[in-house]
């Protein structure tokens, strides 16, 4: 990375396409988070959420997160192909999963912590 740049971007690419387009451009990114967490999990902190103006129809989140799993592996499996990918597991309470980032973080190649 050039000096102290960091620039976080979240949910993109969403499918192979953009993944395509990404690699076609200067900007590569240093590394891709994956925040593993079941489905479940996943859901119920959906539906749980405080966020104004979002809704929390169960419909919705179901119908995302079956388009969410459809697109994502290719994505994933490009990321992996360039060693960039690091999951981390967010499957535990919001304190746990970030000790796990950071833990993640710092025992990685990417020296970000």
């Amino acid at each position: 990375m050039e000096g102290n740049q960091v620039v976080v971007v979240d949910g993109f690419p969403r499918d192979i396409e953009q993944v395509n387009f990404l690699s076609g451009t200067n900007f590569q990114p240093y590394v891709v988070l994956l925040f593993d967490c079941p489905g479940d999990i996943a859901r119920d902190r959906y539906l749980h959420r405080d966020i104004a103006g979002r809704d929390k129809s169960p419909a919705i989140f179901a119908r995302r997160y079956v388009e969410f799993v459809r697109l994502n592996q290719a994505v994933l499996e490009a990321f992996k192909e360039v060693g960039v990918l690091l999951t981390v597991d967010t499957s535990r309470e919001t304190e746990t999963s970030y000790k796990h980032l950071l833990k993640a973080l710092q025992e990685s190649k990417y020296n970000l912590c």
